[in-house]
């Protein structure tokens, strides 16, 4: 029986260093034939991976020089946008350093005049939208919907706050990727500007029976009250394992986010994570693990550019006692107790996201039950910032002790009258030019490539996806990549024979963000010289036929590299 497939397709290319010759995993499909005419001894433009930008870096920490971003707001909450170097004093452990350069830099989307051709395309279909360029992106969003510690009614609230951010908040030069922290790899290649694939993610916001966030823990203290002698031990017990699963998912979820700001880092501009949870405990837990692990993702996010915002899904919640608790039975001290740990618990669970929105300058949004005016704040919030880079004293980096030391960093503002300030709270005393960093191998740049929003512009690649219906395969996904010859380094052989070795990597998501497929192996390609010509000018095809076991939306993505690159 035929099954329909609805299929996101992405296609992205890649060049790079040379690597060793792995095996090919999976048979290489048939290349119809290597655009224009080119001698062979010719080389085609030296164009590579594009490099990070140094001056795109909003968060600099060297021995030289530490930028930071700060967000400054008048007594009445409106942005302040006209400060000048001398109005205002960077302290660094309480002591002033000189600062070197304050700029405001604004990243308000434009508004754009309404003519009678947008307003005729207004419908409930949302019109695909042209890729943006890194140097469009104006803000780089990533919605991280905690689904490891969301309820069956936060996530339905969360849904709702997504939709309206995407049909009325989102910017036309916005980056956003809407990701749950139960997904894989894949979280990462969603970041998008095309709605449709917003939509189709946020349709997969759903309640995780694995949340830790299954029932309100408290609950524990209103049902199962087993009478006898061991009814006390039974209690200890459950409260204990329940401690011990929410730490345990509490991780996974920070996890996640480590992994969100580590993808975040290469993308342009300031970068903001959106936080949607129900919380999590940090000062009130015995696991140091997750301490250790939120002060590791605010350094890791601060060296990143990454505001991290921070929603709390459950809203108001009543601290008085709702017909859903079964506390028929207490007498006066168990329902006193039972009261005090219900408020307890809602208080502590928020600790972790103020800790996070605090840490990285950011806000922390609580006990309200309007998530789309929370998420409204918080796209007016990144309008617009200051970058402040001053120079470090001798001892900042100073490891002389064998210790890392932590420095506290604040504003001061001395015009006239009473301002805000938001800015990331300090950073550890180690450069970045300290850091070490490893070279990554081949395979792993390839499958940065294949996860980052934005394509390689080295070799220019088309990429076009049918479903098909195999007698032998069955139910499958057929792809057909346009290679364009021009971008391929051709070597002329002895023999007169045109070589070129080229390596293709490529992954299949689900709908749930995990890989189901994927393979990678180096293709030798040999053109004979009568045919050379007619190969540069209709390019190189190639085609390959991936099996589809269940219905849903997959997303395919290819990387290719020259090896002579």
């Amino acid at each position: 029986m035929r099954r329909s497939l609805a299929g996101i397709l992405l296609c992205f290319q890649f060049a790079m260093i040379t690597v060793a010759q792995q095996p090919a995993p999976w048979p290489p499909p048939i290349p119809q034939a290597p655009s224009r005419p080119r001698p062979a001894t010719q080389k085609p433009p030296q164009t590579s991976q594009p490099k990070r930008d140094d001056d795109l870096d909003i968060v600099k920490i060297r021995t030289n020089l530490v930028q930071v971003d700060a967000i400054v707001s008048d007594e009445k909450g409106q942005p302040v946008t006209d400060l000048r170097a001398d109005e205002v004093e960077m302290l660094e452990d309480g002591k002033a350093r000189n600062i070197t350069n304050l700029s405001y830099i604004s990243v308000a989307p434009k508004r754009l005049e309404s003519t009678s051709e947008s307003k005729s395309t207004k419908s409930n279909v949302p019109v695909p939208s042209v890729p943006l360029r890194p140097e469009q992106t104006r803000r780089t969003m990533a919605l991280v919907v905690d689904d490891l510690g969301l309820s069956f009614d936060s996530s339905t609230y969360v849904r709702r706050s997504l939709k309206k951010f995407v049909d009325e908040q989102m910017g036309p030069n916005d980056l956003v990727a809407i990701i749950r922290s139960g997904s894989g790899i894949g979280a990462l290649q969603q970041f998008t500007n095309d709605k449709r694939q917003l939509y189709a993610a946020i349709e997969r916001v759903k309640w995780n029976p694995k949340s830790r966030a299954i029932t309100p823990s408290f609950s524990r203290f209103g049902d199962d009250r087993t009478k006898g002698p061991d009814a006390e031990m039974k209690d200890s017990a459950r409260v204990n394992f329940e401690q011990f699963s929410e730490e345990i998912y509490t991780v996974g979820t920070l996890g996640a986010l480590n992994y969100v700001i580590r993808g975040l880092r290469p993308l342009p501009g300031r970068k903001s994570i959106v936080l949607f949870s129900d919380g999590f405990q940090m000062f009130n837990t015995n696991d140091s693990r997750i301490r250790a692990a939120l002060q590791r993702m605010t350094d890791l996010a601060n060296r990143a550019a990454v505001v991290i915002y921070t929603v709390h899904a459950m809203g108001l919640q009543p601290l008085g006692i709702n017909a859903a608790e079964p506390v028929d039975g207490m007498g006066g001290a168990e329902l006193e107790l039972f009261l005090r740990t219900k408020r307890k618990e809602v208080f502590d669970s928020q600790d972790g996201l103020d800790y996070l929105a605090n840490r990285t300058g950011g806000l922390a949004f609580k006990n309200s039950n309007d998530l789309s005016l929370s998420v409204g704040r918080i796209v007016a919030d990144q309008e617009g910032y200051y970058l402040i880079g001053y120079r470090p004293d001798d001892s900042t980096f100073d490891q002389s002790n064998g210790r890392i030391k932590f420095h506290d960093l604040s504003l001061k503002i001395k015009r006239p009258g009473k301002y805000k300030v938001r800015m990331r709270n300090g950073f550890y005393g180690v450069s970045n030019e300290q850091i070490a960093t490893v070279a990554e191998s081949t395979q792993t740049q390839m499958v940065s490539a294949l996860v980052s929003p934005f394509g390689a512009s080295a070799i220019q690649l088309k990429l076009t996806s049918l479903y098909v219906n195999d007698l032998n395969v069955g139910n499958a996904m057929l792809s057909f990549l346009h290679v364009n010859a021009k971008d391929i380094d051709f070597t002329e052989e002895p023999d007169g024979m045109h070589k070129a070795e080229l390596e293709l990597m490529a992954l299949t998501f689900g709908d749930n963000g995990q890989v189901i497929d994927q393979f990678s192996y180096i293709q030798t390609i040999r053109i004979k010289k009568e045919n050379f010509e007619r190969g540069m000018k209709n390019g190189l095809t190639y085609n390959t036929t991936i099996p589809i076991k269940e219905p849903g939306a997959y997303q395919f993505r290819i990387a290719l590299r020259d090896k002579s690159s």
